[in-house]
């Protein structure tokens, strides 16, 4: 067989014409279709994001009220005398020195060791 020379390409102006008109047809189609998907999906995620805010202001809010009571608390056990109630509290004898130099023995319920001033 012997090889010819085939003329080069030529489009179709009617066809282009027809092709385009029916490819923007089916876009709009599909644009029309899929906007309200779309704006489902953007009301669907808007929605997460807003219920996640709102979600870490309040886990916010609780961290700083747990922080706020445990501040508390250790403040009150900060000002308090070393008490523990584990350990019973006995009277304790400590040695008063006077101007004298002799010295007198005082009862007390304190758990503080006596330190002369």
């Amino acid at each position: 067989m012997i090889a010819k020379n085939l003329p080069v390409p030529q489009i179709n102006p009617a066809w282009d014409t027809l092709m385009q008109q029916q490819m923007r047809t089916n876009f709009a189609k599909c644009k029309r279709q899929t906007m309200p998907i779309q704006d489902h999906y953007r009301q669907v995620t808007a929605g997460m994001v807003q219920r996640a805010q709102i979600a870490m202001t309040q886990l916010q809010d609780q961290t700083n009220a747990a922080m706020a009571q445990d501040r508390a608390t250790q403040s009150a056990i900060d000002r308090r005398p070393h008490q523990s109630p584990c350990i019973p509290r006995r009277p304790e004898r400590k040695i008063i020195f006077s101007k004298f130099d002799s010295f007198a023995i005082q009862t007390h319920t304190s758990l503080f060791s006596f330190r002369p001033n």
